[in-house]
């Protein structure tokens, strides 16, 4: 009489299993090397090894089912977040390679560092794990202007434009990954790959606030490369060739004569523009070719005819927060125009506390109001000379964080200043004022042309711009460089 036994996934008994056995040996005799091995063949298995690595017999074996093999389960990997860590090393390599063309020589690494550990390390924890942190309406407020605490108490300096660097590393990047976290903690969207993008070494050294930031995931990095690279160029260009010799002009600070003040505003507030554009375009083009998607920062802001349109082209990422944070839930409060006094003081003290940050953001507050009430009015051409107003009368009002001399220039001395006479300006100074006057005049005189319509700075895209801004930065790169820091980023 047979014994059967049963396999435990065919349940065959085992003389049938013995003459399958033996017809597949047959065939495999026939049609492959004598050798071969037949792994569900019980007797083509001497010994094999059971629970426990005890060694049991061919026998026994035969009452497993072998072809069934056992595999760990599987580990689930966040690849999306793996990508942003991923952004976060090439932005900590970019932000290096960047500071060798800035006069910026703090220990960034050190800062980096420390606001990284901040953000991923206390910050984001106790934001997500604390119930209580999540629903404390007050959070995104404490989180956005623990930057003008600081500056209150003098750990950090006031963001005029000029460099300032606070010897505290752990303060490195506060305002931006702090109204970032602000934004997403308002919002309720923050996670731990929007804690990673706020701490991106390129966004904690100049912006833009990271509101959003996205994967591209259908471009190839050869189209990546063609579409953000000419981004880049641009940045650079405007950077290091346009912005950073109006250094030159900065000791025109101490003039209190009306006539100089207004004009070393002018001349200011391009430096800034070239500047803080420059380097978020770079910010831009580095994050689009490495496959992330943020914010264009600015938009061709002088392209705009009153002041609204301005500030809707400046410093967008900024705007968004304050949008967000003020301007919606006050406007449903109190309406629209205290709403736009909040925002325009809230944006102050984000600055700096400090008396010339308070009356910049009134003046502009007003100017932002009889703009609206001109608009509905119709008188259109009023509100582009107001908008030239605002932005001039208004940056001689941020810059100066000395009040006593601020004070002095609002009385409009007119006494002609002898620094002038006595002052040695460099050739180079005077062709980046040149060519930073004839960019912004293109912005704003062909601001309805094809190539300027969408203000996305196409016209310096094309192939002879970016031909003739390549042989401009090989010819002038050598020279006197002036104020090669970010304007933003040093707190």
């Amino acid at each position: 009489m047979t014994t059967e036994y049963h396999y435990l996934s065919g349940g065959i008994s085992a003389s049938e299993a013995d003459r399958s056995s033996a017809s597949r040996r047959n065939s495999q005799q026939q049609n492959s090397p004598s050798d071969t091995f037949d792994a569900t063949d019980p007797q083509m298995i001497p010994a094999v090894l059971g629970p426990n690595n005890t060694r049991i017999s061919a026998q026994t074996a035969s009452d497993w089912d072998i072809r069934a093999t056992w595999r760990p389960p599987a580990i689930p990997f966040d690849t999306t977040l793996f990508r942003y860590i991923i952004f976060w090393l090439i932005g900590f390599f970019a932000l290096a390679t960047l500071s060798l063309f800035s006069n910026d020589t703090s220990p960034f690494i050190i800062k980096t560092i420390y606001s990284t550990l901040i953000v991923l390390g206390v910050l984001y924890p106790v934001l997500i794990a604390l119930p209580a942190a999540r629903n404390f309406s007050a959070i995104p407020y404490l989180l956005f202007f623990a930057i003008s605490a600081t500056s209150f108490l003098g750990v950090t300096e006031t963001m005029t434009g000029f460099h300032v660097i606070s010897s505290n590393p752990a303060v490195y990047g506060l305002s931006f990954y702090g109204a970032s976290l602000a934004y997403h903690v308002y919002l309720r969207s923050l996670t731990v790959s929007t804690a990673v993008t706020s701490a991106n070494p390129l966004l904690l050294f100049t912006g833009p606030i990271a509101t959003s930031a996205g994967l591209i995931k259908y471009s190839s990095l050869k189209r990546r490369l063609i579409h953000y690279f000419p981004y880049a160029l641009i940045g650079f260009f405007f950077f290091k060739i346009v912005g950073a010799p109006l250094g030159n002009f900065f000791w025109m600070i101490d003039c209190t004569n009306i006539l100089t003040s207004l004009q070393f505003a002018a001349i200011f507030e391009m430096f800034v523009y070239f500047n803080f554009a420059g380097l978020s375009l770079i910010v831009y083009a580095v994050c689009g070719i490495i496959g992330l998607k943020i914010p264009l920062n600015f938009q061709q802001p002088f392209s705009a005819r009153n002041i609204i349109e301005f500030w809707r082209g400046w410093h967008i990422s900024l705007s968004t927060v304050l949008k967000t944070l003020f301007y919606t839930p006050t406007r449903k409060a109190f309406g629209g125009t205290t709403a736009l006094f909040i925002v325009y003081v809230s944006s102050a003290f984000w600055h700096g506390v400090a008396i010339n940050f308070v009356i910049w953001g009134i003046f502009h507050a007003v100017c932002f109001w009889l703009t609206i009430k001109l608009l509905k009015s119709d008188w259109r051409l009023l509100t582009t000379i107001l908008m030239v107003f605002a932005i001039v009368y208004g940056r001689m009002l941020f810059v100066d964080s000395d009040t006593e001399r601020l004070l002095a220039k609002m009385t409009f001395d007119s006494t002609f200043p002898a620094q002038i006479s006595e002052a040695k300006i460099p050739t180079i100074a005077y062709i980046s004022l040149a060519m930073a006057s004839t960019l912004v005049f293109l912005e704003f005189a062909l601001a309805k042309q094809r190539l300027f319509r969408q203000r996305t700075y196409k016209y310096l895209r094309t192939n002879i711009s970016q031909i003739l801004i390549l042989a401009a930065t090989i010819l002038l790169i050598q020279s006197d460089g002036g104020a090669s820091y970010a304007v933003y980023g040093q707190r």
